[in-house]
């Protein structure tokens, strides 16, 4: 954010960070939260009724971002427990109640793996994108690549 033209408003509470970005190129400032999707189920309500309010609050193209820790989609995970058909309506109800669409990927369907193999392994798709219309919209041949992981790093 070095450079001239560019404002950038920060507000970062419930594991996201929100950055209301104007370039000089653009006429209309873009909302972009960067999220780490909660794991239990009350920061999870917390946390989405901080993005509803944000919905109420800027009318602004808008792109979330990040680990958001859910699943929309029954093919979006494979091994493990199953995901219990009212958890995916609830999830998507939050996309359809903010108006926000799932950005298409290029590559892996699976973002997360739990690095087991055979019957323990399980995938899922917790990393994607979210976008409003207006944001497709404005950049309409965005794309959202799923990389391979090539290593890990373990720590001890």
């Amino acid at each position: 954010m070095w450079k001239d033209n560019i404002d950038l408003q920060i507000d970062k509470q419930f594991n996201m960070i929100n950055c209301l970005v104007k370039l000089d190129s653009e006429n209309v400032s873009t909302l972009v939260t960067c999220l780490y999707g909660a794991l239990n189920d009350v920061d999870k309500l917390r946390q989405w009724d901080h993005l509803r309010n944000i919905r109420m609050t800027y009318n602004n193209p808008w792109i979330i971002i990040g680990d958001l820790n859910f699943i929309i989609h029954r093919d979006e995970k494979e091994g493990g427990n199953p995901i219990s058909q009212t958890e995916l309506d609830e999830n998507n109800l939050l996309l359809s109640t903010n108006n926000l669409h799932n950005m298409n990927y290029i590559g892996n369907p699976y973002t997360w793996s739990n690095m087991r193999s055979g019957d323990e392994q399980i995938l899922e798709r917790l990393g994607r994108n979210l976008t409003s219309m207006d944001w497709n919209d404005l950049y309409p041949n965005a794309a959202l690549y799923h990389l391979i992981a090539l290593g890990v790093i373990i720590a001890l």
